[in-house]
């Protein structure tokens, strides 16, 4: 699966992407330049894959016929990598699946902790991508040649709000006994829920107490297979990735792992760190897209900001990219406002600040509903709003698209009638009803009308719901969240 489930389904419709962004609204990013050396080792191919479907490329067979790219040839000394969870297209149109073969020495940690190296992010996207799936991911592990595998009990359990899939593994590089440390960030619908639970001080409380449920195991793993001088590589996408840019932080203040031996490698981290402090951690690589929404969360306003070193790969590649994996994705074309935004990022400046400013019903006191501070978000909005991602992730993913569909066949004529008192609830509720969800009929009606009250005391932000141009670029910061974005970072294509 080439995305996120939850991600994909909630890009078909704005207001289900509105709605969730205006629950966890989003802050300002700070994006750091970067000095990244293209590539001196990688050797690429790609084959034509025969199933012509791209929504399922781990059960697409490779054509035995490759097509040879950019001059490769295999490499003896190897590690080959089949990236399933990337799909291009080649030029009749038919999806291709990326093969990679990297030199044993490129997958080394003889360099700084603190200097990027894209082999191992290139490794560490191997593993994140493969890591909801036990299969997979053991067979990546197995394929570097790393020794006592451990995975998380709940690649077997039912999945609960907490689940956590992550590996862990160990072997022997350069002279290093290097620990890998992977953790699942996409493939989960029940743990939604904990995404939107900040609490009011410290780090974002749901990714917080991931870290720590994360760290637990780690730490078992270090006693019987580490050592003071092992070297710990830690990958993460999404989710993960903020749940690991928290575990990295504990690790280093603790002195639990040193700077020197850290090598976090994450992908479009949100943000759960509280602003607090100069540390800088420099052994912690988050490798984002500014043009993501996702990478936003928990907002700068709320106090919160990553760890590490931001490297923003956002550039004319990205959405060629994008459109490039799935022949049925359109990316919609950005629509600048002359007095507003004129790219992607000013875009996402301008929804937040439209999500984040007070309403004039809320200044004189006549409602209860606001989200432009931390305390005001959790006060007003968190337990709504983490029932109600809890109700709609309850159901399955063929459900849940049933759901959005009934959305995606809104006319943007018809968007007034559902703000309406219960609305929203009489278009979300037969579908909930009709696939056994359960739910408190009361409660999900005020969470739901608590929501389209906040949009009616923003006209401002009313204003735009019906604006296509505002919508289009709304659903590209969705878009932008993937795990082919990394690509022009990562293969420097020209």
């Amino acid at each position: 699966m080439p995305i996120d489930r939850g991600i994909k389904m909630a890009r078909k419709l704005f207001l289900s992407v509105l709605i969730a962004t205006l629950l966890s609204a989003c802050g300002n990013i700070e994006v750091k330049e970067s000095s990244i050396p293209p590539f001196s080792s990688m050797d690429i191919s790609l084959s034509s894959v025969e199933s012509s479907s791209s929504t399922s490329p781990a059960s697409s067979s490779v054509s035995s016929n490759a097509r040879s790219w950019k001059g490769y040839t295999p490499i003896e000394g190897a590690y080959h990598l089949n990236y399933d969870a990337i799909l291009l297209k080649d030029e009749e149109g038919e999806p291709v699946q990326m093969k990679l073969d990297i030199p044993y020495e490129s997958f080394s940690f003889a360099h700084a902790s603190t200097s990027f190296n894209k082999n191992l992010a290139l490794s560490a996207l191997n593993f994140v991508s493969k890591a909801p799936y036990k299969e997979k991911i053991s067979e990546a592990y197995l394929s570097f040649g790393f020794e006592d595998v451990t995975y998380s009990p709940d690649y077997e359990a039912e999945e609960s709000e907490t689940s956590l899939l992550y590996v862990l593994g160990h072997k022997n590089i350069d002279g290093y006994n290097v620990i890998n440390f992977t953790i699942a960030g996409y493939e989960y619908k029940k743990p939604w829920k904990e995404n939107f639970n900040l609490g009011k001080t410290g780090n974002h409380q749901g990714f917080n107490q991931m870290a720590l449920k994360a760290l637990s195991p780690l730490i078992a793993y270090l006693r019987e297979h580490g050592g003071t001088d092992s070297k710990v590589f830690i990958n993460g996408y999404s989710r993960s990735a903020a749940i690991a840019n928290i575990l990295c932080t504990i690790l280093l203040d603790n002195s639990i792992v040193s700077e020197a031996n850290l090598y976090a490698y994450l992908f479009e981290t949100p943000k759960g760190i509280e602003i607090s402090g100069t540390k800088s951690y420099p052994s912690i690589f988050n490798i984002i897209n500014s043009a993501d929404l996702i990478t936003y969360v928990s907002p700068t306003e709320y106090g919160h900001k990553r760890a590490g070193v931001d490297i923003d790969i956002n550039n004319e590649f990205a959405e060629e990219i994008l459109l490039s994996y799935d022949k049925n994705l359109i990316v919609p074309s950005f629509t600048p406002s002359n007095n507003a935004y004129q790219n992607d990022q000013e875009f996402i400046a301008y929804l937040l600040s439209l999500l984040l400013e007070q309403s004039d019903s809320y200044k004189n006191g006549s409602s209860t509903f606001d989200i432009s501070s931390r305390n005001a978000y959790c006060d007003n909005t968190q337990d709504d709003a983490s029932y109600l991602i809890g109700v709609i992730f309850s159901l399955e993913y063929d459900e849940l698209s049933e759901l959005t569909d009934s959305f995606s066949d809104i006319e943007l004529s018809q968007i007034t009638n559902i703000l309406e008192d219960d609305g929203l609830y009489n278009l979300i509720s037969p579908v909930l009803i009709e696939h056994g969800a359960s739910f408190e009929e009361e409660r999900l009606k005020a969470s739901l009308n608590k929501l389209v009250k906040a949009l009616k005391e923003k006209p401002s932000l009313m204003g735009k719901v019906t604006d296509k141009g505002f919508l289009d670029n709304a659903l590209r910061t969705i878009y932008f969240h993937t795990l082919e974005t990394v690509l022009p970072l990562l293969l420097n294509l020209d």
